[in-house]
């Protein structure tokens, strides 16, 4: 007998499957091990075509489904969370030796790598102080070299395309569910679609990240995936 998903899963099939797709797509490893279990383009494909089906069936009266926008909040927090550490981390050792100055002007008052909603504010703090370094009014003395330190980020990864990417998964980690005000009898059947497709993402984020569970033992590539957390901190 096949258990049948609640509501509450369903809804959040979509946040679970855009984590899994990014997860894949940004860690050649994650990949390579789904790979022999069959994972291809193609899966990838479907895995985005579903989404992509979903996201087209909301009935218009409802907006965005309250569940859906709250959960694709938490998985861009959950993303920036596991982003801030290993990288402020790059950003620091490299421009301690060259760039000492823009180091201290980018971690000043304390700004380090956080957990949960502190995660968001220290990438965006971060993000607002690599900003000033390109065009603050206020730093036009030292703008060669402010420039020259951008330049050497770039080159880490931390390019003009990844600073938007990570603005983007902030505004999506601060936005709010919308709250369906009524669905109307003549969105029947939207709303059936709707449900039909949550299925379908449903079954296929259930399929990979059980595969994804018995190939990959590397719990930080499962944390990316969205299939474990992060262990709590040991309290004395």
């Amino acid at each position: 007998m096949v258990d049948m998903p609640t509501d509450i899963t369903l809804e959040k099939a979509p946040g679970r499957v855009l984590r899994f797709l990014r997860a894949v797509s940004a860690n050649g490893s994650i990949y390579r091990l789904l790979a022999t279990r069959g994972y291809d383009q193609e899966v990838h494909k479907e895995g985005w075509t579903l989404l992509e089906q979903e996201a087209g069936s909301v009935p218009a009266s409802l907006g965005e489904p309250e569940l859906l926008n709250a959960d694709l909040a938490t998985a861009a927090m959950d993303e920036l969370d596991q982003w801030d550490e290993p990288w402020f981390e790059i950003v620091r050792v490299t421009l301690a030796r060259h760039f000492p100055q823009q180091r201290d002007f980018i971690f000043a008052k304390g700004l380090r790598a956080a957990q949960g909603p502190g995660a968001v504010l220290a990438v965006g703090t971060l993000l607002d102080r690599l900003d000033e370094l390109e065009s603050s009014p206020e730093r036009q003395a030292t703008r060669a070299l402010d420039l020259q330190a951008l330049e050497r980020l770039a080159s880490r990864g931390l390019n003009a395309q990844e600073r938007q990417r990570l603005r983007g998964l902030i505004e999506q980690a601060q936005s709010l569910p919308s709250i369906p005000l009524e669905l109307p009898s003549d969105d029947d059947e939207a709303a059936a679609q709707h449900l039909s497709n949550l299925h379908n993402l449903h079954l296929w984020w259930k399929e990979w990240s059980t595969i994804a569970q018995s190939v990959i033992a590397r719990r930080s590539y499962l944390i990316q995936l969205g299939l474990a957390k992060r262990r709590s901190p040991q309290t004395s």
